[in-house]
């Protein structure tokens, strides 16, 4: 999305971006966003204050947007209470003629919105060399944003080294490890900002061979839209199930810890335990990050889309249609938008709009489908959301 598109030019220097549900203001000066303010007096400056009741004689509020900070990028690093944003890419390599095909990495129909029973989630590859092995496990004691602690470990008998994985499975967040005592474990930061505590249930692994060995499942939804965190350790063509086993949803799926060959060797494949044809993601060889321009809204939230784009990938001479679906509950898709593609390989669109589509309920399915032409073409696709919290 670029600086000028829906949000994107909002920053700390303009004027009443967003000014909702105040119901008592004096003497102020500057509003640059306040939202859910019932009462402020004598303030010369606000640039962010999100569910406030009563200020008074302040001279300068900030969550902090920064001076020149475009609204989405101080959404997306947290800033902004109650607001979060996702980006949705796809690709579908093999979209043959005439037929509208969904924009992931397993081709045809998406089957990741067929699940209706929950169930826990299997992870599997094509490859024996995508594999990883737990050295320790435990409960911490604490750490801080670059550690992780356990009075009780012996992290350097059990062979643990730079460059192995601590996964924080109660803060759903990892850190690559630098150095380690026996009881202590270093690295640059948490990749996800948190910070542990004691009782934190954790998990060192490394790779067993030269593939992918951890993968991380940020979005799993749950029968109730529930959102959570999974992470999986790797063991070839064997399934390994997550620890969750409720889930109807889980549209993303990245490696976070490889071997030496620095990606996954075989198609790794994200499904339901029981209901296997329900196949939330098929990551392609060395992409490292499933591809499906599929998304579902969480419980506690309001979708709205910002904004789309389709691509042709390759050399391919095609010409496509393109269509942005969206599915609330119990109701069917209903095409959003529209767009086509022609010519061969450099042929995109990206779209924004004005007025954000939405809201979209938690539940709502959201999806990018295209067909051409012309067999085996390659197609890219992404979406942007705004959630927002209810």
């Amino acid at each position: 999305m670029g600086a000028g598109g829906p949000f994107g030019g909002a920053s700390a220097g303009s004027i009443a971006t967003e000014l909702a549900a105040v119901t008592l203001t004096a003497n102020v000066t500057t509003v640059t966003e306040v939202a859910n303010v019932t009462s402020v007096d004598t303030v010369d400056a606000i640039t962010e204050v999100a569910n406030v009741t009563s200020v008074d004689t302040v001279d300068t509020l900030t969550e902090v947007i920064r001076a020149g900070e475009p609204y989405l990028i101080a959404v997306a690093r947290g800033a902004i209470t109650g607001r979060s944003a996702t980006l949705k890419f796809g690709i579908n390599t093999d979209v043959d003629d005439a037929t509208f095909e969904d924009m992931w990495d397993g081709g045809g129909t998406y089957t990741g919105f067929n699940a209706t029973a929950g169930q826990a989630i299997e992870v599997l590859s094509g490859s024996g060399a995508d594999t990883g092995t737990v050295l320790s496990s435990g409960t911490g004691t604490g750490g801080s944003s670059t550690t992780f602690a356990d009075t009780g470990a012996t992290f350097s008998t059990d062979t643990v080294a730079a460059g192995d994985i601590v996964i924080n499975d109660t803060q759903s967040d990892h850190m690559i490890v630098t150095s380690l005592t026996e009881t202590v474990l270093t690295g640059k930061c948490w990749r996800h900002g948190t910070t542990p505590a004691a009782s934190d249930a954790y998990r060192v692994a490394t790779p067993g061979s030269t593939g992918a060995a951890v993968v991380r499942l940020p979005k799993c939804l749950d029968s109730t839209w529930a959102e959570s965190v999974e992470y999986v350790v790797l063991n070839g063509a064997t399934p390994v199930d997550t620890a969750g086993t409720d889930y109807i949803r889980s549209s993303r799926v990245r490696v976070v810890l490889a071997g030496s060959g620095l990606g996954n060797a075989g198609i790794i494949t994200t499904r339901q335990t029981t209901t296997t044809a329900n196949v939330f993601g098929i990551m392609i060889i060395g992409y490292n990050s499933s591809m499906v321009a599929c998304d579902t809204v969480p419980a506690g939230k309001q979708a709205y889309i910002l904004g789309w784009f389709g691509g042709l990938n390759g050399n391919t001479q095609a010409d496509c249609a393109m269509r942005l679906l969206a599915r609330p509950t119990g109701e069917p898709f209903q095409v959003q938008d529209e767009g086509s593609l022609r010519g061969a390989g450099t042929s995109s669109f990206p779209k924004e709009f004005a007025t954000p589509n939405g809201p979209w309920p938690a539940g709502t399915d959201i999806k990018i489908e295209g067909n051409s032409d012309a067999n085996n073409t390659s197609i890219a696709a992404s979406f942007d959301l705004l959630l927002v919290d209810v």
